[in-house]
């Protein structure tokens, strides 16, 4: 039985030391990343998802995330179509972006 013990906390270790940690960011395909545009999109769609938004309290929960932030089907639609995408950037220990 402390064997067993043993070799699911020795698994536990090895998984928690490989994860990486990151974030999803909005990027371009061509690889540029303009602040001042992505924040004029990032406006632009939150005013479009307002306006076509249902109101019913199924969809409260959508009003959860973040400002500008993903997770709500025509925010990233609209995001899509101005040609953002989400991309999972890892993060290194110090804090820093992986390349």
């Amino acid at each position: 039985m402390k064997a067993l013990l043993a070799v699911l906390a020795l698994l536990v270790l090895v998984g928690c030391s490989t994860m990486q940690y990151g974030s999803w960011v909005w990027r371009h395909p061509d690889g540029t990343y303009d602040k001042s545009q992505l924040w004029k999109d990032i406006n632009e769609c939150e005013e479009y998802r307002k306006t076509i938004e249902d109101k019913s309290p199924y969809s409260q929960m959508a009003a959860a995330r973040d400002f500008g932030g993903w997770g709500n089907m025509n925010f990233d639609l609209c995001m899509n179509q101005r040609n953002w995408y989400l991309k999972y950037e890892p993060i290194a220990p110090n804090g820093n972006v992986k390349p």
